[in-house]
């Protein structure tokens, strides 16, 4: 009786054949004419600037400390306590706005009226106060709030 050869499967680590690609196929990111790099990085040195807030007691208990994420920087922000934290998380607290929908109806089945409606309210989901700032700061945040209550 022939046995076959002892084999050990692996996988095909080689790398292939070696293509030379020229300058033409190369994808390079580019920016777009006439970027203004100096405001590019105005406005993200302006986002990272520290910010004393002081984030109000939530309803719900068991959110011991409120994670705040911005493009993976990722901070915990504790209720009651006086915390510094980058301009970008508090934007991003500011912006956490939950939908509530509500039917008002008395009869279900009549046609749509003023009594027969969906409602919709969007209310800010954590309440804080800006304790430190700069003028400029402050001004910014009041015109990003009057975008977020309308």
């Amino acid at each position: 009786m022939a046995t076959a050869p002892n084999r050990k499967l692996e996988a095909d680590d080689s790398s292939g054949p070696v293509k030379a690609i020229s300058q033409k196929e190369l994808l390079v990111d580019e920016t777009p004419h006439g970027a203004d790099y100096r405001k590019l990085f105005a406005e993200e040195s302006f986002m990272n600037e520290p910010v004393g807030i002081l984030l109000h007691p939530t309803q719900d208990l068991s959110e011991i400390g409120i994670p705040v994420s911005v493009n993976g920087d990722r901070v915990y922000i504790i209720p009651n306590r006086k915390t510094i934290v980058k301009r970008k998380h508090v934007a991003q607290l500011m912006k956490a706005r939950p939908d509530y929908i509500i039917h008002r109806s008395d009869d279900h089945n009549a046609p749509e009226s003023d009594l027969n409606r969906m409602y919709r309210q969007s209310t800010s989901k954590y309440n804080f106060e800006i304790l430190k700032d700069t003028s400029q700061g402050i001004a910014w945040f009041k015109e990003l709030r009057t975008q977020y209550t309308k």
